[in-house]
């Protein structure tokens, strides 16, 4: 972290011109920054000249629409059960029994975890936020949706599963590839883009005790339910939660690449963004 250079929008909001340029400089990979620098010290400054109260956030439309946008698409990361897996990783692979044992079955989950988002990081500005959270939301539902039959088949011997016991790993391991192109990534990196310099910190706080709502509502619900009913309980509930969350992401879930933040802000409003010309309308 201490390689990377500061943000311009906080340098410009503080009064550092000369600062801001440089770092545009080292994120843009170009020396050629001069117009982009104009262009968001107007954007900054008018920003930062809006009210920034607590009460703006649910009192001005935009910031509401930005927060009701910003839960929304962080419930749809979190109740795809991505808190309650890290929780409870070794505890449900020991459920599920398997090949591997449920120590090493834990750690290769988490160590590819750690590859695949550091991956998929890069991906996020060629395919696009929407897209990639679309795909993620029902791959991943459709992954939890045969890991929860597994698991219900299993737990009433349905069927006989002694050649299906490499499916809990397998299966989870292919629901963190999937998770991690756009549920893994994309809510953290939108809720910084989603609200107004003047506003930020603010809405950012609120939502921090939503995220962490979510936490401890999931995970306890996961334990709750695993312990009265079985293991593919929570995972059936996921795997709909991860269902509308696709829904979710395709019809209101806003596409911001390759936007400034001040075209976001308009977009939020509702005015229509000439890209070439710069103008709202």
């Amino acid at each position: 972290m201490l390689l990377l250079p500061e943000t311009p929008y906080f340098l410009l909001k503080k009064e550092q011109e000369g600062k801001a340029r440089e770092s545009l400089k080292i994120l843009r990979w170009t020396n050629n920054v001069e117009d982009e620098l104009v262009s968001l010290t107007k954007d900054v400054k008018r920003q930062i000249s809006e009210s920034g109260t607590f009460k703006d956030i649910f009192t001005i439309p935009t910031n509401r629409k930005a927060l009701l946008l910003s839960i929304a698409i962080r419930g749809a990361q979190q109740l795809s059960g991505l808190p309650a897996f890290a929780v409870y990783t070794q505890f449900m692979f020991q459920q599920a029994g398997g090949d591997i044992s449920a120590s090493t079955s834990a750690i290769l989950y988490n160590g590819l975890i750690w590859i695949l988002v550091s991956a998929f990081a890069f991906c996020v500005d060629r395919f696009g936020r929407k897209p990639l959270m679309t795909f993620s939301s029902f791959a991943s539902g459709v992954v939890l949706l045969i890991e929860a039959t597994y698991f219900y088949v299993d737990q009433y011997h349905i069927i006989d599963t002694t050649d299906l016991k490499w499916m809990p790993l397998a299966g989870m391991l292919t629901y963190i590839v999937v998770c991690s192109s756009g549920l893994g990534i994309l809510p953290t990196l939108m809720l910084s883009e989603l609200f107004s310099a003047s506003i930020k910190s603010k809405a950012l706080c609120v939502l921090h005790i939503s995220f962490s709502i979510y936490i401890l509502t999931i995970s306890k619900l996961f334990q709750v339910l695993t312990s009265n009913f079985g293991l593919y309980v929570p995972f059936y509930l996921f795997s709909g939660c991860c269902f509308l969350g696709t829904i979710f992401s395709y019809y209101c879930m806003p596409e911001t690449k390759g936007k400034t933040l001040e075209e976001i802000q308009q977009s939020l409003k509702g005015n229509r963004i000439d890209k070439n010309k710069k103008i709202f309308a």
